[in-house]
C-alpha cells in the first residue's frame, strides 16, 4: 500500500520518517535533547542522516547530533547542565552522549567529539562534579577535564589545545585509552595542561605523546593556536566562565523563556490515577489528534498500519523507537488567553533496555500533568514512569509554535517530545516522548490528553 498525503509538507516529513526507519540506529541517535541554541552567525546546520537542516536560536539539539558550521558560521550551544559548546567556522562536532544526573553525578556520562575545525567547551554544573565521566575526543586524542574552559583545533594529523581556565588531561588513543572511554586517561602518554595564555598542547600522528609548546619562548608556535586558526566572534567573549555568571548575551537570549519559570507553578496539578496501558490507538472518530507505533515491540504488542494511520492527517513528529503523532489538518482553534489543565486519557509506555528497540518492558504512567498557558504560549508537562523494576520522573516545558505544536526547551526538560494541541477550542492534546533513566535505559511512549477544566 502506498502512503498518501494531502500536502508537500507531509511528504517531506515522510522522507525524514523513512530515513529514520531505514537507518535503524538513528532512532536512538536523535532520541534525547541535550542542548539549546543560544546564538548563530552565518551557516549553522544539524546533519540528519545526510540532510542538512539550518539551526536557529531556541532550537533544541538531540543526543547523537552531528553539527556543522559554514565558512563564516559560529554556533553557541547551552548544554543540559548549563555548560557551553561553541563551534567556530568550518567545524564539525558530534555529541555522542550527554547525560547529566544531578542527583547522582557519578552516574552521569558525557562525550563530545570534535571531528574537524575549532571548538570551545566550558564544562557545566554536573560535569564539574563528575570530571571522571567527561570526555572530549578528537580524531587523535582523548581530553579529560578538571573543571575547565578550553579551546581545541583539529587539523590534518594534529590536535592543538589551549586552556582558558582549569586544566585538561590529554592523551593519544592507546590500548589503555580508548575512544569509547570516559574521563581523563591515565596512560603513559597522558599530559596535563593548566590554564595559560602562553602554553599550547600539541598531539600529532607522527609523535608519541603530547608536546607542551611555549608560545612566548617560540613565537612561531602562535600560528598553531586555535584562536588564531579560527578567531572567536565578538559575542563569544561574553560567555560566562562560571555557571553562576550571566553574560549580556545569555541574558538577552534567555529572557525570552523566563515565562517558563513562572509557568512551573502549574506542575502540581491534580493527581490522576494510573491509566491502563492502551494497546490500541482510539478510533479517529473519537478524537482529532493521535499517536501510534508502527513496529511491533516485545511486551508492548503489535504496531499499527502506518499507511492507514497517517492517511489524511497532519504529521507532527516521530520519536525513538517507533512512535508517531499526527492530527486532523483543520481541527484546532486556540484561545487567546487563559491556562488550561489536561488530564491523561490514554497512553502506552515502556522501558527500552540497552537502547534496544526490541528489548522492552511495559511501564505505567502515574501523576501525569499537562498545563498550557495560551496567553504566554507555553506548556509544562510531567509524569512518573514505572515498570520492570525501573522508574523515572520526566518533565518538559517549552513553547507553542506553528499553530499549537509543542517545542520543548532542552535546558529545562529531561525528555524530548513531539506533539501538540487539537480540537475546538484546543480541548485535546497528544505527544510522544523519549528520555533516559540511565546510560542504557530509555523510557518512551505516547500519550493522549483531554481538557480538564
Amino acid at each position: 500500500m502506498k502512503l498518501r498525503f494531502v500536502n508537500c509538507c507531509a511528504r517531506q516529513w515522510l522522507c525524514i520518517l523513512v530515513s529514520f526507519v531505514m537507518l535503524g540506529g538513528a532512532h536512538q541517535a536523535f532520541a534525547q535533547g541535550v542542548a539549546v541554541v543560544l546564538y548563530t552567525q552565518g551557516d549553522t546546520f544539524i546533519d540528519r542522516a545526510g540532510v542538512l537542516e539550518s539551526l536557529s536560536v531556541g532550537a533544541t539539539v538531540p543526543e547523537g547530533a552531528l553539527l556543522k558550521t559554514g565558512p563564516e558560521g559560529h554556533l553557541y550551544l547551552r548544554l543540559a547542565d548549563d555548560g557551553f559548546l561553541v563551534l567556530r567556522p568550518k567545524t564539525v562536532v558530534r555529541i555522542p552522549l550527554y547525560l547529566p544526573v544531578p542527583e547522582h553525578p557519578s552516574q552521569s556520562a558525557f562525550q563530545l567529539e570534535l571531528v574537524q575545525g575549532v571548538a570551545r567547551a566550558i564544562t557545566g554544573k554536573v560535569a564539574e562534579q563528575a570530571k571522571e565521566r567527561f570526555r572530549f575526543n578528537t580524531p587523535l586524542a582523548a581530553i579529560g577535564v578538571k573543571g575547565t574552559d578550553f579551546v581545541v583545533s583539529v587539523t590534518s594529523g594534529a590536535t592543538f589545545i589551549m586552556v582558558n581556565a582549569g586544566a585538561v588531561v590529554a592523551s593519544q588513543f592507546t590500548a589503555d585509552c580508548t575512544r569509547a572511554g570516559l574521563g581523563p586517561c591515565s596512560s603513559d602518554t597522558a599530559t596535563t595542561l593548566s590554564a595559560s595564555k602562553d602554553l599550547l598542547l600539541s598531539i600529532t600522528a607522527s609523535h608519541l605523546g603530547a608536546k607542551t609548546l611555549d608560545i612566548r619562548a617560540n613565537p612561531a608556535y602562535k600560528h598553531m593556536m586555535p584562536d588564531i586558526i579560527a578567531p572567536p566572534a565578538s559575542h563569544e567573549d561574553s560567555l560566562p566562565g562560571k555557571r553562576t555568571d550571566r553574560s549580556s548575551l545569555t541574558d538577552s537570549i534567555l529572557s525570552r523563556d523566563e515565562s517558563l519559570i513562572s509557568t512551573a507553578n502549574l506542575l502540581p496539578a491534580p493527581v490522576v490515577p494510573p491509566v491502563a496501558v492502551a494497546s490500541v490507538v482510539p478510533k479517529m472518530s473519537e478524537q482529532q489528534i493521535f499517536w501510534g507505533r508502527w513496529a511491533p515491540v516485545a511486551n508492548l504488542g503489535p504496531g499499527t498500519d502506518l499507511a492507514e494511520f497517517v492517511k489524511g492527517l497532519e504529521p507532527l513528529g516521530i520519536s525513538w523507537p517507533s512512535y508517531v503523532v499526527a492530527r486532523q489538518n483543520d481541527a484546532l482553534v486556540m484561545p487567546g488567553a487563559g491556562v488550561v489543565h489536561f488530564g491523561l486519557s490514554a497512553f502506552e509506555a515502556g522501558f527500552y533496555l540497552d537502547n534496544n528497540a526490541g528489548a522492552a518492558v511495559a511501564a505505567q504512567i502515574t501523576n501525569p500533568t499537562l498545563s498550557v498557558d495560551f496567553g504566554k504560549k507555553t506548556f509544562v508537562t510531567q509524569f512518573s514512569l514505572d515498570g520492570g523494576g525501573y522508574t523515572g520522573n520526566f518533565v518538559a516545558m517549552g513553547n507553542l509554535v506553528r499553530n499549537g505544536v509543542f517545542e520543548a526547551n532542552a535546558g529545562r526538560s529531561n525528555m524530548t517530545l513531539a506533539g501538540g494541541l487539537a480540537g475546538s477550542p484546543a480541548d485535546q492534546a497528544a505527544y510522544i516522548f523519549s528520555g533516559r533513566v540511565g546510560p542504557q535505559v530509555i523510557g518512551a511512549g505516547g500519550t493522549f490528553w483531554r481538557k480538564r477544566n
